[in-house]
Formats: C-alpha cells, structure tokens, sequence
C-alpha cells in the first residue's frame, strides 16, 4: 500500500510539474518573441528618423525603394520592370502595395512578420524529437535517468534549445539589420524553412509546393530539389565518416520512384508553374527574364564579397559598358560550374540528413557564388539553428569559427568602406581581402562538415 501511494504521488508530482513546465515555456517563448518585436519596431522607427535626418546615407536598404517603385510602377498599370533595377519576381511588387496606399514603412513591417514567423519555424523544427534526441544524445554526460526525471530533463533541455535557436535569429544584428532595412530575405527564408516544417509531418505535397513558391521568390532554393528528392525516395543512407577507409561516403540503395516523390514534384511544379505561369501571362518575357534568365548571366561588377568580382569587373570596364560584356557574362556562367559541381555533390552526400545537406549546401552555394552581399549570409543563418544537433563543434571551436568567419568580413569591409567612400581605388585589395574571406568561409564549411554526427 504505502509503495502504489509513493508511485501515485511521483506521478501526481511528474504531472504538476510538467504542467508548470509548459506554462514557463510559454512564457519564455512570449517574452522572447515580444522582445523581437520590440526591437525590430523601435529599428524601423529610428530608421525613418535616420532617413530623414541623413538622406546621403540612409538606414534603408537600395532594395526597398525599388520594391516600392516596382508597386507604384503596378498600381498604375505598368509592369514594375518598367524599373531598370527591378529583378524580382512581380509577387514582392504585390506584397508592397499596401507601403505605397497606407505608409511605406509597412513593407518593412512585413518583412519583420516574416523575420518572426522565421523564429517560429525554428522553434518549432527544433523542439522536433529527432532533432532533440540527436541533441540529447550528443550532450548526455553521466548516469542515465530514467522515468518521470528522465522525462523533464528532455523537457528542459528542449525549451532551452528551442529558445536559443529561436533567439540566434531573432537577435542576430544582421537578420535583425536585413528585414528593418526593407529587404526581403526573411520571406524566402519562410518558404524554405515551411518546406522542411511540412516535410517533417510527412506532408510531401505542401513541401513541395512551400518550395515551389521559394524558387518563384529567389532561384537559390533549387539546389534542395535534389537532396530532397533521393531523401524522399529512400535512397540514401547515412555517410560513412569522411575520411575513413573502406567504402564509398555515398551509399545509394536500390532506385525506384515512390509515392512521396511524386507528391512533392507535383506540389512544387504546380506552385511554381502557376506562379510562372500567371506572372508571364500578365508581364510575359520582360517578367522571365528579369526574374530567372537574367541571373545567370549576371555580371555584377561592383565589388562584393565574391572571388569573381574583380575578374567581372576587368571585363566591364574594359568594355565600358556597366557589366554587360560578353567577356564578363561568360565568366559568370563559367563561375557556375564549380559552385553546381560542389553543391550538388554535398546534396547527395549528406541527402539522409536533409536539414544538415540543406545547411552546407548552402553554405557552399554562398562561398562561390558569382555576386555575395551580406544579405546572402541570411540563407546560411536560417537553416544553422535547425541542422545545429548534427553539428558536433565545441564551443570553443564554434566560437573560434565565428570569430574568424567575422574577422574575414571586417577585413573586407574596411578596404570596401575606403573604397565607397574614400574614393581610393582600391580594387585589387579589395578583392584580396575578398580570396581571405573565402578562405575563412571555406575553412568553416570544412569544420561543420567534419563535425557532422550521423
């Protein structure tokens, strides 16, 4: 008797303190959340005082003001390509009518909405139990629990992740910086992480559709077909440590189609034949090559953080005529062999894990890109937190990589600044600083990979 009251009153005990548990989950996940808000309002705030108090060098991003003329340019009956600088799909056009009818910070507001939906995602993927269980199983130290205290201990664990994932995003001063500013990266960010979000509830159709409506909005999200592809059809198992002798690192089993794939390609071909499809039949070519051809032939020869810029830049200038040479745009198109080569080869490689392929595809994809602005560090931030209980660096060594990956980027943006803004001419070291950032983002890459834990 006295034995089923002790186990009756750890049970009641378990029960009562899960349920405070929750309730301190759901106050943390407010606060933070609130917090977030607060701070993206008071930044959009101080950047209408900034623009008007220093129009020369405005807290706004180039990109909003042409968002907003592309919607200007659309309810007036014109196609926003009209704008020589438009190069987006017309949906974000769409999205930033309500900035030119009501105020125009409220493009901005948006793409904070979508900064915090970000925040949830991730929240969410990470308190997945996959995920958690690959954490708790990379952290565990000592005796195992077990029983109601194992239990809450997994709770704890998870609340705590959950929120410093959710919070590496919401208080990281570029993701912050990027959607205050009036661009629009968190809002492709939605549709990549809501394609995981769904793959993750064996909803294949909706991912591929969440996908789809990703590539309409930015192409760079077509590099995630294919590992998700061979995920979804069983293909590939878990590599074997990079390194190691006796075997492939790819492991591929018998290749047959299944029902899971033809779900999500129709789901992602519908979304973005439709969304294609109604933006060619209103805009027609000016739209498709504005918002996809136009990309890959690219040459943007204004210094950026890629290796190719300088090249690109000899080119044009050569020529005279603002990165439009044909030297220039074959150059470009070369840049895409190595970087599809790469990227691909990682998608295969680690296509069992698609959150971790994801991540260093991406990071892959930045690091060789043709044009790279800080903007495009945003892809590699929203797919970090997620994949982050694959990864297994210290946090000595994390830190050390974000110090060096952040050390890179200051390096370039000095002899950029004297550039800009001293007039100097200092293209050569610019671009040299540029080959040491790559190097620090290639050293990075290395390690994560390296780090992996199947």
């Amino acid at each position: 008797m006295a034995h089923a009251t002790n186990i009756a009153t750890a049970k009641v005990g378990a029960a009562s303190s899960s349920s405070w548990l929750n309730i301190s989950v759901q106050l943390n996940k407010g606060a933070i959340f609130g917090l977030g808000i607060v701070v993206r309002l008071v930044l959009v705030a101080y950047g209408e005082w900034h623009d008007y108090h220093y129009p020369i060098l405005p807290y706004t991003d180039i990109d909003y003001a042409v968002f907003t003329r592309g919607a200007q340019l659309v309810l007036s009956g014109h196609s926003p390509y009209d704008c020589d600088t438009y190069r987006y799909p017309p949906t974000l056009a769409v999205l930033m009518i309500p900035s030119v009818l009501l105020h125009r910070t409220i493009g901005k507001l948006i793409f904070c909405a979508a900064d915090l939906v970000v925040a949830w995602l991730i929240w969410d993927l990470v308190a997945e139990k996959d995920a958690m269980e690959a954490l708790d199983a990379r952290n565990r130290r000592g005796p195992k629990s077990t029983g109601a205290g194992r239990r809450e201990a997994k709770k704890t664990l998870q609340m705590c992740w959950s929120a410093m994932s959710a919070s590496l995003w919401l208080f990281n001063p570029l993701t912050i910086a990027i959607s205050t500013r009036g661009n629009a990266e968190a809002v492709v960010a939605t549709a990549v992480l809501a394609t995981l979000w769904f793959l993750q509830r064996g909803r294949t159709g909706a991912a591929g559709a969440a996908l789809g409506i990703a590539v309409h909005l930015k192409l760079y999200p077509v590099i995630y077909t294919l590992p998700t592809l061979i995920f979804l059809g069983g293909w590939a198992l878990p590599p074997l440590s990079l390194g190691t002798k006796g075997g492939d690192t790819l492991r591929i089993r018998e290749m047959r189609p299944t029902w899971a794939q033809g779900r999500f390609i129709v789901g992602a071909t519908g979304a973005l034949g439709l969304a294609t499809a109604l933006s060619y039949a209103v805009y027609g070519w000016q739209f498709l090559w504005s918002t996809y051809l136009y990309h890959f032939v690219r040459a943007d020869h204004r210094h950026n953080f890629s290796p190719y810029f300088y090249g690109v830049y000899l080119a044009a200038s050569g020529n005279g005529d603002g990165g439009g040479s044909t030297t220039a745009r074959v150059l470009g198109l070369a840049a895409l062999i190595p970087q599809a080569g790469l990227v691909m080869y990682l998608g295969t490689l680690f296509a069992g894990d698609l959150r971790f392929a994801w991540l260093v595809q991406t990071m892959a994809f930045v690091m060789l890109n043709k044009v790279c602005t800080s903007q495009y560090f945003v892809w590699v931030l929203c797919l970090l937190p997620v994949a982050a209980p694959r990864i297994g660096l210290s946090l000595r060594e994390a830190t050390g990589l974000g110090v060096l990956w952040l050390g890179g980027q200051a390096l370039w943006l000095q002899a950029a600044y004297r550039l800009e803004s001293g007039g100097e001419g200092n293209y050569v070291e610019v671009w040299g600083c540029g080959l040491v950032l790559l190097g620090c983002h290639a050293w990075c890459t290395r390690r994560v990979i390296a780090s992996y834990r199947c």
